[in-house]
């Protein structure tokens, strides 16, 4: 669920510091980095890299405290930059009003070819020696602190879901089916009583020893001394296994189905956007009704169905969709990309784009495909496969 860069223009126009120009997937965090950055460490406990995250912290507070101060400087250049390209009919980007939303679409969209791409990767060393570059210079200006400003608030989404959100980040598009055929073999053992070792193949073998806290799990099932503790780590792990699994699925959410027509009614509370709730409406129903299928969305409440509400939040919130509290967080500066993209998830289709951390580098990378609005900017285009998936989803028997 990790959302996309802001200023998706402005951001692939700079790369100063560390490759943010090729960084598909998260939306930019909005809020206060150093606070963000005090959570890490408050509430993230054993999931603090001893290299990237406490070895650092020093040079890391000083950096995001300096950015934070100057955070309301930045935050008008990048207003001042809004309006200049938005009020120029040859500017790279127009805006989109929905009520108190502003959002920005590309005035001259690029046709991208339909290929998987990796970045360099945000790197926290390259961020640190692109800052102490910035205090040498005497002449350094407020476009070099904006700069180091965007790649600082994308990586530390990355940091949040790592730390914070315990996700698994050595997986990327490649690994689903590994995945699903070590998920098998340990449910396979768990329901044999005879099974009392995990036997693995060469190549799965070695593809879990790559894998993040796998390892970690295959020690402790190997060295259970008894049955019962055999199939209880066993079952822990194979827990493990299905929570990762998720990234790779689609989730049927609550929404009206009407199979004789093929349409897909969604409930939503659009009250943020007011007077313009109809109008925005409106606009999902166009991109997303396509190829056979119908989007309606309703924006009354039906106890029978899901009722998901957006909530615009231009400080604290990433553009993310909470399924089990029926939520979508949403910068109201954004992108039209980045709405249409969380929109999706409302229907049930997940993320497309795979975030991989590399402890040794400080770093990540990202894997995209910029013709696919599910997994990097700057398509706003539904794809056949988006539409197929919708069907076999809701109007399959």
């Amino acid at each position: 669920m990790k959302l996309w860069v802001i200023l998706i223009i402005i951001a692939s126009s700079v790369s100063a510091c560390s490759g943010s120009s090729g960084k598909g997937g998260a939306e930019s965090y909005e809020g206060n980095v150093v606070e963000l950055h005090n959570r890490f460490f408050t509430e993230g406990g054993d999931y603090l890299s001893q290299r990237c995250d406490i070895d650092l912290k020093d040079k890391k507070t000083k950096l995001l405290t300096d950015l934070q101060s100057k955070h309301a400087d930045l935050v008008q250049l990048k207003n001042s930059y809004y309006a200049k390209e938005s009020g120029d009919k040859n500017g790279k980007f127009e805006i989109l009003n929905f009520g108190p939303a502003k959002f920005s679409r590309e005035r001259f969209p690029v046709q991208h070819k339909d290929v998987w791409q990796e970045s360099d990767g945000l790197s926290w060393y390259n961020i640190i020696k692109y800052y102490e570059k910035i205090l040498a210079n005497p002449k350094a200006s407020l476009e070099d602190w904006y700069d180091l400003d965007i790649d600082v608030r994308n990586i530390l989404p990355d940091d949040q879901s790592r730390i914070l959100e315990l996700q698994n980040m050595s997986l990327g598009r490649r690994d689903k089916e590994n995945l699903k055929l070590i998920m098998e073999i340990t449910e396979s053992c768990i329901e044999n009583n005879q099974c009392s070792k995990l036997e693995l193949s060469a190549s799965l073998e070695a593809w879990v020893q790559s894998k993040s806290y796998y390892p970690l799990n295959l020690k402790k099932i190997r060295s259970a001394s008894s049955q019962d503790e055999f199939k209880k780590r066993l079952r822990t792990f194979n827990a493990d296994l299905n929570f990762d699994y998720d990234k790779f699925k689609l989730r049927h959410n609550n929404h009206k189905v009407d199979k004789e027509s093929s349409t897909l009614t969604v409930h939503m509370d659009l009250n943020a956007f007011a007077p313009d709730q109809r109008k925005l409406a409106d606009y999902l129903q166009a991109v997303w009704s396509v190829e056979g299928i119908n989007i309606r969305i309703l924006t009354s409440r039906d106890p029978s169905y899901s009722f998901y509400k957006i909530v615009l939040n231009s400080q604290e919130r990433r553009g993310v969709v909470y399924h089990e509290r029926h939520l979508m967080y949403l910068n109201p500066n954004t992108s039209i990309q980045n709405l249409i993209h969380e929109f999706g998830h409302v229907l049930g289709l997940r993320d497309e784009y795979y975030t991989i951390w590399n402890e040794d580098s400080c770093s990540y990378k990202d894997e995209y495909n910029k013709s696919n609005l599910m997994s990097g900017p700057p398509s706003i285009n539904v794809k056949s496969q988006h539409i197929k998936a919708l069907k076999e989803l809701y109007f399959s028997n």
